[in-house]
């Protein structure tokens, strides 16, 4: 827990580990310390195998836990082997508006990398526009890079405000069974920690 205060103070200055966020906390340090203890967890089926999905009201904190567990991989070196090699786990993150931005600036090849990296985080699902055109062709391109990197079976990462099935609403029902499969959802609840705190 001391490296995850240092590294909060870093990126926010006041990061704190409260009653709000150490459970959600608790499990991502399994999680990307690949603990087994992680998949043990009873309420719902997790593994180390899927991505995460942090989901929670608007400021929560999702964003800032999302990044503070990218410099945890950073700092701790993680990742995985394959032969002689390390494949560090320190993931990109991305806001989902940006992609439909790129999307309708320069069209399908520019969002391609997004469906085929071994790791990436998309921050903000579902605050993009359901629907973005690029000289005249319309795609929900979330939609279309969520199922790409189910089909390779590729490591993502998410933050969202909405719940599973409003994704579902956005994405389509195929893209909200998938979820399940993709991802293991974490819910961080509580305050917006964006607004002051005024005691009256």
């Amino acid at each position: 827990m001391n490296l995850l205060r240092e590294i909060g103070k870093e990126i926010l200055g006041d990061f704190t580990i409260d009653e709000m966020n150490l459970k959600v906390i608790k499990q991502l340090v399994r999680y990307f310390d690949a603990d087994p203890e992680f998949e043990r967890f009873k309420e719902l089926p997790f593994s180390l195998k899927k991505g995460i999905l942090l989901i929670g009201p608007p400021g929560t904190g999702k964003t800032v836990m999302m990044n503070l567990f990218k410099v945890y991989c950073e700092r701790r070196n993680i990742g995985f082997d394959l032969g002689r090699k390390h494949f560090p786990l320190a993931f990109p993150i991305i806001r989902a508006n940006q992609i439909t931005e790129e999307f309708a600036s320069d069209g399908i090849e520019k969002i391609r990398p997004y469906m085929t990296w071994r790791k990436v985080c998309f921050d903000d699902l579902g605050e993009e526009p359901k629907s973005t055109q690029h000289f005249g062709f319309k795609l929900n391109v979330l939609q279309q890079i969520l199922e790409a990197r189910y089909t390779r079976t590729c490591l993502t990462f998410a933050s969202t405000n909405h719940t599973v099935s409003e994704l579902g609403e956005f994405y389509g029902s195929r893209v909200e069974s998938r979820i399940y499969e993709m991802f293991n959802i974490l819910v961080l609840d509580g305050l917006d920690r964006r607004l002051p705190r005024i005691d009256i």
